[in-house]
């Protein structure tokens, strides 16, 4: 590393610190919108990094999280996705939709910690909050298919287009049940795991093969396909745009075990995208396009999705550093320097305006919504621990 990235490592470390309350991590030590509350994936994916290099306030920052947020489950076994503190007693299960990926999050970050601390007392404590996760994620099945239903604005891309059966909650939803089969066998056998992850990678794979979800629509794409698995899929047919979380946990939890072709296109993006960042999602949604009406009407708080920002074609950090990690887990190191290089080159670039931003935008890289972010900070974080470390290192962690 060099010095300037040390720098800036230090600096996200520091500015997680800043994140910690008595309750857990919050999304943000800004008072904007409901940042300031503590957050089911931007808490637990600071604590993931947290066990992944072993930073012991981190790890019990996650326990706080995971703990808050058990007690505030619904009563159908739903995780918060957000929780509010002090005056703001608020427990958010989602505003205009419900989030599937909270619950998602709580069962990785509960699986990893207790794998991590071997605490007896700690897996006890939290297991009859997994027995209700295990029993809901079946019911959002719908069809009892082994396929998760997320409905539109029902994961952290809480303002985009994406629903159905996503990458990225079913790829996720893969790796909760490989995590929580090895802590509480008692609550899901690995063959019903296996069963899952076998339909998940068949359905979001390229490649054509005998469990294809939607045979008609998938026959019916235009040629040729892209390189990188597909953002979701549902009765309307398959949505080919490119989803730089779902791609990256695909490879992270082997729902996809062909790195190639995602690193060819994180390559493409760093070379002809408008400002050779990879974006959160790809292409494009412009006004007057298909989907426009779609995304017009779907915001809280203030319309974010202009063409080239927020979930619109930004790039978001925190997508950045899971991406890095799981190309690193199948030997692209060159790519994660490159990823840690660029957004260092980002933040020292835009001092003036607040570091670690949420996002940048897709044409100019001007960094855009709240800063700083937990998200972000931990997005950095990822990539300089996945341009150091050994594949098999992640691997053992993530699977």
């Amino acid at each position: 590393m060099n010095h300037q990235t040390n720098i800036w490592i230090a600096r996200a470390s520091l500015g997680l610190a800043r994140a910690f309350v008595p309750e857990g991590i919050l999304a943000s030590e800004q008072a904007v919108d409901n940042y300031q509350r503590v957050w089911a994936r931007d808490g637990i994916m600071a604590g993931v990094y947290g066990l992944l290099v072993g930073d012991h306030a981190l790890v019990e920052q996650l326990r706080l999280t995971l703990l808050t947020l058990a007690r505030k489950q619904a009563p159908n076994g739903q995780i918060p996705s957000s929780v509010g503190l002090g005056n703001d007693s608020v427990v958010s299960y989602g505003t205009l939709a419900g989030r599937v990926d909270a619950s998602l999050w709580w069962l990785i970050g509960a699986a990893l910690l207790s794998r991590q601390l071997k605490d007896a007392h700690f897996a006890s404590q939290v297991a009859p909050t997994v027995s209700k996760l295990l029993a809901l994620l079946k019911a959002w099945e719908f069809n009892q298919a082994d396929l998760l239903y997320t409905p539109l604005g029902g994961n952290w891309a809480d303002e985009y287009v994406t629903h159905g059966h996503t990458l990225y909650d079913n790829a996720l939803r893969v790796g909760a049940m490989q995590l929580v089969s090895a802590a509480w066998p008692e609550y899901l056998s690995k063959a019903e795991t296996k069963r899952v992850t076998k339909k998940v990678a068949a359905t979001f794979s390229i490649q054509d093969n005998d469990h294809r979800y939607h045979r008609e629509a998938f026959e019916r794409l235009p040629k040729p396909l892209p390189s990188y698995c597909f953002a979701a899929c549902g009765p309307q047919g398959y949505d080919v745009r490119w989803d730089a979380m779902g791609n990256a946990f695909a490879l992270l939890f082997g729902v996809n075990e062909d790195a190639a072709g995602i690193a060819q296109q994180v390559e493409w993006f760093l070379a002809e995208h408008p400002a050779q960042l990879v974006p959160a999602f790809w292409p494009v949604i412009e006004p007057g396009s298909a989907d426009w009406p779609l995304l017009a009407d779907q915001f809280t708080h203030r319309f974010k999705n202009h063409p080239h920002h927020f979930h619109n074609g930004g790039s978001w950090p925190i997508a950045t550093g899971w991406l890095a990690l799981g190309l690193a887990m199948h030997g692209y190191h060159t790519i994660a320097q490159k990823l840690l290089d660029q957004h260092c080159n980002l933040l020292q670039k835009n001092l003036a305006s607040g570091v670690f931003a949420e996002y940048y935008a897709g044409n100019t890289a001007e960094p855009g919504g709240v800063a700083p972010l937990t998200y972000s900070a931990t997005g950095l974080l990822l990539m300089a621990f996945a341009v150091e470390s050994k594949p098999e290192t992640i691997k053992a962690f993530f699977q």
